[in-house]
């Protein structure tokens, strides 16, 4: 009986625990290339390319490509893996947020400054738009000019906290909505 209630306990305790994600988006506007990571603690879970196309965005790993498309048409018939995407990003919690840019044009000084602080004032507008949705995290802007080399990369990083009983209770939502659909 002890047994049960401690196991009880720890499966208790690990539902409750905030699992901590890392994520790193690179993008390079010149090639139209980047890279999305994620991490679990240490452990990297996933490295898939990303790319641009007119209306959608490309989502590549080795097996295959996965189209996200910005502007979604409303006769569209949404598959549960997007849907449960939706719920489950509305349900996220931010812990940290960070931006490296590096933007340079090849020996014009004036004009890599000036982009670097357009970067900068776009990542300060970007970061009060965050704050405004999700609430108070931590936040940096790292943007370096590049004197010597034409380049424009940007790249973001963030760190995210959810559970196990979130996961589910996103799973449920998606169920019930899908649910709803079908009733109509």
């Amino acid at each position: 009986m002890k047994l049960t209630i401690i196991l009880f306990f720890i499966v208790l305790f690990i539902l409750l625990i905030p699992i901590k994600i890392r994520s790193k988006i690179i993008y390079d506007i010149y090639k139209n290339k980047g890279y999305l990571s994620l991490y679990f603690y240490k452990l990297k879970l996933a490295v898939l390319t990303l790319s641009f196309e007119p209306m959608k965005i490309v989502i590549d790993n080795k097996k295959h490509k996965s189209y996200f498309y910005l502007i979604k048409e409303k006769n569209v018939k949404t598959s549960f893996g997007d849907v449960y995407i939706e719920q489950l990003i509305k349900k996220i919690k931010i812990n940290d947020f960070r931006t490296y840019a590096r933007f340079g044009l090849m020996e014009d000084c004036m004009y890599s400054c000036l982009g670097t602080a357009c970067i900068i004032t776009f990542s300060s507008i970007l970061n009060y738009f965050l704050f405004d949705k999700e609430g108070v995290f931590r936040t940096s802007i790292n943007a370096y000019p590049d004197y010597l080399h034409n380049r424009f990369l940007l790249g973001y990083t963030a760190s995210i906290s959810l559970n196990i009983i979130l996961l589910l209770y996103c799973v449920v939502l998606t169920l019930i909505k899908r649910r709803k659909e079908k009733w109509k």
